[in-house]
């Protein structure tokens, strides 16, 4: 069957609705609905959106609402008793955690006495004799500074950590030196061959100008200044050193036909001058 489209008749629908009005006022009723029938859309569109607004801006409320009543729930009611006691518990805390330690009372330190480093201590050393043979500092002869003399004439060697630091032939001045000046400390060698006896005498600390053999620290045992050294006995020819700091300001042969007849030095607190197989040695300042 075919289908036959029918244009819509609106003056016999308007009939229908209105009844039998002039056709002017037929236009314009079908404008009114018309109209009604935009505004009607409008009103769905614009209506919606408006609702949807409106709820956004009431949930935003809801949860600013809600905030506000958490950050009252927080703080604490003065009026109720258990929280109050809950506040003293907690300030009481508080006070016991800040309050500073009890500080013990301040003792007096007394500081020691300076020590000046150019003063020599010897109450350790004592007067000894030793005949020939091998001994041990600390064992057989207290440690101190000691004058070495001897009753006869043979060999002294003297060594510490293994390294001698005295080999002189010790006698009358004639075949040797007649004294050696020098510290011992625990656990030095000491060596005497061909003597009967070897005294080692406690030695006391004075400034002098003459040196003999042995081991002298300036500011101790000598001034610091600026010398001319020169042996006693101008036949007598042996070793001049200076140590400073551990190392050599000064090595020379002193006296005698191969040696200077004298040398300069300038001599600081400190220094360390060693003479060997030199009886003695004269200090003129300059």
């Amino acid at each position: 069957m075919k289908r036959i489209n029918r244009e819509p008749d609106f003056d016999a629908e308007y009939e229908e609705l209105f009844g039998d009005r002039s056709k002017n006022h037929r236009v314009e009723t079908l404008r009114e609905k018309d109209s009604v029938n935009h505004k009607s859309k409008f009103y769905k569109t614009g209506g919606f959106h408006a609702i949807l607004i409106c709820a956004v801006i009431a949930v935003i409320l809801v949860a600013v609402f809600a905030r506000n009543n958490d950050s009252e729930a927080e703080i604490p009611i003065a009026n109720n008793p258990e929280q109050t006691e809950t506040t003293e518990a907690v300030t009481e805390t508080v006070n016991l955690e800040t309050e500073p330690a009890e500080t013990e009372p301040m003792v007096e330190v007394t500081e020691p006495e300076e020590i000046n480093p150019f003063e020599r201590d010897n109450s350790s050393a004592e007067l000894t004799s030793l005949p020939s043979g091998t001994f041990i500092v600390g064992e057989d002869i207290p440690p101190g500074r000691y004058i070495i003399s001897a009753d006869g004439s043979g060999n002294l060697f003297l060594r510490r950590n293994g390294r001698s630091f005295v080999n002189e032939i010790l006698g009358d001045g004639e075949w040797g030196v007649s004294t050696v000046t020098t510290y011992l400390e625990n656990g030095d060698e000491i060596e005497i061959g061909g003597i009967n006896l070897v005294t080692f005498e406690p030695t006391e600390t004075i400034l002098l100008t003459t040196l003999t053999t042995g081991d002298w620290i300036v500011g101790i045992d000598i001034l610091a200044g600026s010398y001319q050294v020169l042996a006693i006995n101008d036949e007598d020819s042996g070793n001049f050193f200076v140590r400073r700091n551990g190392r050599s300001i000064a090595n020379e042969i002193l006296g005698g036909n191969f040696g200077e007849a004298y040398i300069s030095v300038t001599l600081e607190d400190g220094d360390v001058v060693t003479i060997s197989r030199l009886n003695a040695v004269i200090f003129n300042l300059n």
